[in-house]
């Protein structure tokens, strides 16, 4: 087996003080790890790397879901996310991008002038 964890479960005749050895495959270790950073890894590829400068890496082949039963808050200065974020997703699964083509050529019905107004002239940003 590449990975293998063995559990002895009595040091000095104790069963409250567990022991967990890690066995591992040199062909699945992670490569290029710098001294005192840390690397939690299986088989695949997947991977938590807790790096030297204060950064984690997490790494995925499929999707990662965090469940949360209250809320999930991001503290920083700057969010930033490679690829479309999508609102409501098991409801409307409208796109940010999507928010903004609307808004973007939106217009209102005025009551006092016959017709449409014109559309924003400031645009939001961003691409489709």
């Amino acid at each position: 087996m590449a990975h293998q964890l063995l559990r002895h479960n009595q040091l000095n005749q104790r069963n409250d003080r567990g022991v967990v050895v890690g066995i591992e495959h040199p062909d699945y270790r992670p490569k290029d790890k710098k001294p005192g950073e840390t690397i939690i890894h299986d088989a695949s590829g997947q991977q938590i790397y807790l790096k030297d400068d204060g950064s984690i890496h997490i790494k995925t082949n499929g999707k990662l879901t965090i469940d949360a039963n209250e809320k999930v808050r991001v503290n920083t200065p700057r969010f930033e996310v490679t690829g479309h974020i999508i609102d409501n997703v098991d409801a409307t699964g409208q796109t940010m991008s999507d928010m903004r083509d609307i808004f973007n050529i939106h217009t209102h019905h005025e009551n006092d002038v016959q017709g449409e107004t014109d559309q924003p002239t400031q645009q939001m940003g961003g691409s489709s």
